[in-house]
């Protein structure tokens, strides 16, 4: 499909409306929000939301779901499958105290950790196109999706394009979690289109 083609997918989610809440504990683990288990599962579904705020919903249905757990040197790990914009996806995590990091790369996808700043750079093939920094927002916010409303943390990506004469500017990316569902959302956008991509939790549970 013509989109895809045009996808530079920047992991991220949108902020909706969203509202001030309590800043989370410090007591709180990353495991709570990332719902990690095995047998659970996520399905999502996809839209384009437009620089006026109008938005189409895709054809794309994409269904996660933890698989197995299993022990690497030790140490243990989750593995997640399913896909990601039709495309097929197998992912081994690491869900430690306060953070979910991706294994063996340990890019970092989720954190509690309000001080830790991580910056990636995203690359077209070979070739560094931007730089993401990601941090997790002070305050919690509330997303509406198909499966209902949920307060969530928003870990929250600052998208700046290495081309100085990119014509979109600062971009905002970011995932919602949620405290016992998971992520509920996550926006990431079309790099050469003005255009936002989001992917919004339709249903969840556990097989």
């Amino acid at each position: 499909m013509k989109f895809l083609y045009l996808v530079t997918i920047l992991f991220a989610v949108i902020t909706l409306s969203s509202c001030s809440k309590e800043e989370v504990s410090p007591q709180q683990l990353a495991s709570e929000f990332t719902n990690l288990e095995v047998g659970n599962y996520w399905v999502y579904e996809w839209y384009e939301i437009y620089p006026d705020g109008t938005e189409s919903k895709y054809n794309v249905r994409d269904s996660v779901y933890i698989s197995t757990d299993t022990l690497i040197d030790g140490r243990s790990f989750i593995v997640r499958r399913g896909t990601f914009l039709k495309n097929k996806r197998t992912e081994i995590l690491l869900d430690s105290a306060n953070s979910l990091y991706k294994f063996p790369s340990e890019v970092l996808l989720f954190t509690l950790d309000k001080t830790n700043e991580t910056t990636i750079t995203i690359k077209a093939g070979e070739n560094p196109i931007a730089t993401v920094k990601y941090i997790l927002k002070s305050n919690s916010i509330v997303a509406n999706v198909p499966a209902g409303e949920f307060e969530c943390l928003n870990y929250e990506g600052i998208v700046e394009s290495l081309d100085p004469d990119y014509q979109y500017g600062t971009r905002i990316n970011s995932d919602l979690y949620a405290k016992n569902v998971g992520l509920v959302m996550k926006r990431c956008h079309l790099y050469n289109s003005p255009n936002n991509l989001e992917m919004r939790l339709v249903k969840f549970g556990k097989n």
